[in-house]
């Protein structure tokens, strides 16, 4: 389906700002980066002797990639086990710079929420080939299948970057 810019969506679903060759290349890279970074929460500096939280982590890698700074909030670690209210799904559900989506098929960029404990807690970015890059506290920045039952059985949310303007 033609969305009339050039660009192709998939079925009714919005053409991502990561629609490009290029682009996806860039997201590769900068996840790459971030590898092997020590969790750290509400953090951002990148290499063995930084630190990253998953939620900075995200906003990190499509700022490098040039998509969008998104100034994401700071989320208490222990949020998750005493609330029902995600702080990053209220968050994320107010950017115009995402749509949230059906769970189905992330591809390359696509934000991602797991539930943890009682509610959205945890965030990842998509990679090409099923892959995706989060930041686990006593593992730090790893990447992960979403085929891993851990994770798919965990995926409650998915937010797609849009290919357009923002201020």
């Amino acid at each position: 389906m033609n969305t009339g810019d050039g660009q192709e969506a998939i079925g009714d679903r919005p053409s991502t700002w990561f629609n490009t060759s290029d682009r996806i290349t860039a997201l590769e890279r900068e996840a790459k980066r971030w590898l092997g970074t020590p969790f750290f929460p509400n953090s951002n500096m990148p290499g063995p002797r930084g630190g990253v939280s998953c939620q900075k982590l995200v906003s990190e890698i499509y700022r490098g990639a040039g998509f969008c700074d998104v100034p994401v909030p700071e989320v208490p670690m222990a949020h998750a086990r005493f609330s029902r209210r995600s702080l990053m799904l209220e968050f994320l559900d107010t950017r115009p710079e995402f749509e949230r989506l059906e769970i189905s098929g992330p591809v390359p960029g696509d934000l991602l929420g797991f539930q943890i404990y009682r509610t959205i807690h945890h965030m990842g970015c998509a990679l090409t080939g099923g892959m995706f890059i989060h930041a686990l506290d006593g593992m730090g920045t790893i990447i992960s299948s979403l085929s891993d039952a851990t994770w798919s059985s965990r995926l409650a949310a998915v937010w797609r970057p849009l290919d357009g303007e923002f201020i």
